[in-house]
């Protein structure tokens, strides 16, 4: 019997054991110290990401990764420097978390050159370490940042040209594309030298010549009070402004907003037209507050809305634009007027007091119109009496007839008839004088207010 294969068999089944034998006593690659405690690195910036196999089975390595770079481009340091343009504001704290947080988005966005030092992972978890050469990374900005000012000041020499020529319109456009092109770097001190050799900062040159510009744009009128009747005695009357830069050259294609004191909106929008001119015609007068204001001022918001979508410039502009002046046309109102002549009868025998009269007054000056006996805007002519109308269940009745006329001008604007309005009492004076309380009732609550809302609608 050849026992060869059988031993050749048995020595390959020994063997495979001690191999496997030999494997599992090999430790498993351990947990390495940088996840445990982040590591510094004076050359490198370190970004550190790890992602649950669990939560994310199908692309945790992804995920990772991803909070890896967020990690990254966190290890950046952002911050506000002196002499920045951002250190200009009122408010250079505020600026800086949204300043910081838009660089970090940006260099999330832009890392590059970056490499996977390491990575590691069990059962549960995955991690990666990203590390990104500190002198590779800053001579990478530092081209751009050339490149960037190469670009704004471009922008800048531009918008010079146009403030020059008082072109307010173009000049703020090129000045904010001026910033856009820096915006990552607003928050550096940007030093350069002029043609002096004297030393700059040339991120604040633009700032401080835009905010010139800005602050010195005014929308003046040629008065600054202005005398109207209310409502429907209000002429069709308007308020011409034009809007100037500082040395009162006027300046067109930009938003102006009209606000009228009396108005819930904020404002009405206009475009400055040839020469700077904005028409505002003036509403109709309806508040009894005897004294109101138009104002009007260069429309920041919606100047923004057209001219940038940067968030960090608006804020800047919108620092700036607060503060543009914002010149005040008062205006007095003066209230309508009425002069109430009434001939009242009682079964063809004078009132002693005009009921009717009185209460036409009464009402009109609670109302917010005044009485003026000389030139009233309002003449009201009642002639009113009562006549009997025979006695049931031993009840005297009465009715109120007459009529009530409204001229204005000299022309009459209103007339209405009183009939039909009754009283009943024991007798006959006495029924007639229930019928006038009916009629003061009639013109308190229903005539009476459908007039004045037609002459001096309420808000």
């Amino acid at each position: 019997m050849n026992l060869r294969p059988l031993y050749i068999l048995l020595t390959i089944l020994t063997l495979q054991s001690c191999s496997g034998s030999k494997q599992s006593l090999e430790p498993s690659k351990k947990e390495p110290h940088w996840i445990a405690q982040r590591p510094a690195d004076s050359e490198y910036y370190i970004g550190v990401g790890h992602s649950s196999k669990t939560i994310h089975p199908f692309d945790y390595d992804v995920v990772a990764k991803q909070n890896a770079l967020e990690d990254l481009a966190g290890e950046i340091s952002v911050n506000v420097r002196a002499n920045s343009v951002l250190s200009q504001t009122e408010n250079p704290d505020g600026f800086s978390e949204s300043y910081r947080s838009q660089i970090r988005t940006q260099s999330n966005l832009e890392l590059e050159g970056f490499e996977v030092y390491d990575t590691w992972e069990d059962d549960e978890r995955f991690y990666v370490l990203y590390r990104l050469s500190k002198a590779e990374w800053a001579a990478a900005q530092l081209a751009k940042k050339r490149k960037a000012m190469a670009q704004s000041k471009d922008w800048y020499a531009k918008a010079l040209r146009a403030d020059s020529l008082h072109n307010a319109s173009e000049a703020l456009t090129y000045y904010v594309k001026a910033l856009e092109s820096i915006d990552t770097y607003l928050g550096e001190p940007l030093e350069e030298f002029d043609e002096n050799g004297e030393k700059i900062f040339y991120g604040n040159e633009v700032y401080f010549h835009l905010a010139g510009l800005i602050q010195g744009l005014s929308a003046r009128s040629a008065i600054s009070k202005l005398t109207l009747k209310q409502s429907t005695l209000q002429q069709n009357e308007s308020i011409e402004f034009t809007l100037t830069n500082e040395s009162g050259s006027p300046q067109s294609g930009l938003p102006v907003l009209v606000k009228y004191s009396e108005q819930l909106s904020r404002g009405t929008v206009f475009t400055s037209g040839d020469h700077g001119k904005i028409t505002y015609p003036i509403p109709v007068i309806r508040s009894n507050e005897r004294t109101q204001y138009i104002r009007a001022r260069l429309d920041g918001e919606h100047w923004q809305n057209e001219i940038t979508e940067n968030r960090l410039v608006r804020d800047i502009l919108n620092g700036l634009t607060t503060k543009i002046e914002e010149p005040i046309i008062e205006l007095e109102v003066l209230p309508p007027t009425f002069k109430v002549l009434s001939t009242e009868k009682n079964l063809g025998k004078p009132l002693g007091t005009a009921m009717l009269g009185g209460t036409v007054r009464s009402v009109l000056l609670a109302n917010g119109f005044a009485s003026d006996s000389l030139a009233p805007d309002y003449f009201i002519s009642i002639v009113s009496d009562t006549g009997s109308a025979g006695v049931m269940r031993n009840m005297a009745t009465c009715f109120l007839q007459g009529e009530m006329i409204i001229s204005h001008d000299g022309k009459e604007i209103y007339r209405t008839s009183f009939h039909e309005i009754k009283g009943v009492q024991l007798n006959y004076p006495t029924a007639g004088m229930a019928a006038y309380r009916e009629g003061v009732e009639w013109l308190t609550y229903e005539m009476l207010p459908l007039w004045i809302d037609r002459v001096r609608p309420m808000r």
